[in-house]
């Protein structure tokens, strides 16, 4: 873009000070109150990422449609944040689309569940709700769909476990952990395709240390999935029974803590690999080293 004068206009170079000059003025008004700067589609997001947002704010659209995108995105803001907050504007536009389809509704909402635990598990957190009980289906308020009670309870359970074990899921010191040698196995004992990538026909294995040492290995369940796009309308996801997990050389056995935020309220219960709890979606396993 170029001013009036026919100057080109680098406005990744302007941004940071713009957010420095609007953090001075908000905290001269308010000492309590903080700014945020929308990177959307990403942009300009290296050259804010020291500017003083209280987090790293991304809203992102096309062609970032793949669940992929989001964790790559994910991954860049929290290497480049210092420690703050990763928060992802991500909206399923799918509902808006069936929001009145009785066949379809069930799979948009669904595709608005299985994205925030993507989100939450890569370590951030996903902007998406409105007013009270209303989801943002576009980027502006007006463009909110509002939830049914059933609806609201798979969501608000998700949003409740990614506060209660934020810090597994969040912590600034968090290092990525290699899966390549960690196998599911089924209630048959045949192996389960996973994935370090959250990609549809699988299970996305992620795993972390967090900085007191705790190993934190996420299982999230696209195995019935067909493609990989975020915001496009999702299978239901079945409950999965009798998995078990095996990750040689890593402290994982008996004694780990599992949860998922639709199994017994979100609590963390005992297990060992052998024996993981039923669960759908998302299963978070805690193994602490000390």
């Amino acid at each position: 873009m170029r001013a009036s004068d026919r100057a080109r206009i680098d406005f990744a170079a302007l941004y940071p000070d713009l957010i420095a000059d609007g953090a001075a003025a908000v905290a001269a008004a308010d000492p309590d109150a903080r700014v945020l700067f929308n990177c959307v589609e990403g942009f300009p997001l290296s050259a804010v990422a020291d500017a003083p947002a209280a987090a790293l704010y991304l809203e992102l659209w096309p062609p970032d449609i793949a669940y992929r995108d989001l964790t790559r995105w994910i991954e860049q803001a929290r290497a480049q944040g210092s420690g703050r907050a990763v928060v992802i504007a991500a909206y399923v536009s799918a509902l808006r689309t069936f929001e009145m389809d009785r066949a379809a509704r069930p799979g948009a909402i669904e595709a608005a569940v299985l994205l925030t635990s993507i989100i939450a598990a890569a370590g951030a957190y996903h902007h998406v709700l409105a007013e009270r009980d209303r989801l943002l289906v576009e980027g502006y308020y007006p463009e909110a769909r509002r939830l049914r009670v059933g609806e609201r309870r798979d969501l608000q359970a998700a949003w409740a476990f990614s506060a209660r074990y934020v810090h597994l899921l969040s912590d600034a010191g968090l290092c990525q952990l290699d899966v390549g040698s960690l196998v599911l196995r089924d209630a048959t004992s045949a192996p389960i395709p996973v994935s370090p990538t959250p990609a549809a026909g699988s299970v996305w294995v992620r795993a972390s240390r967090t900085t007191d040492g705790t190993i934190v290995v996420h299982l999230l369940d696209l195995l019935d999935q067909t493609d990989d796009r975020w915001d496009a309308v999702r299978q239901p996801s079945p409950v999965r029974r009798g998995w078990r997990l095996d990750w040689p050389g890593h402290a994982v056995g008996t004694g780990m803590l599992a949860m998922s935020p639709w199994t017994a309220g979100g609590q963390a219960g005992r297990v060992d690999a052998d024996d993981l709890p039923t669960f759908r979606r998302w299963l978070v396993i805690a193994a602490p080293t000390h």
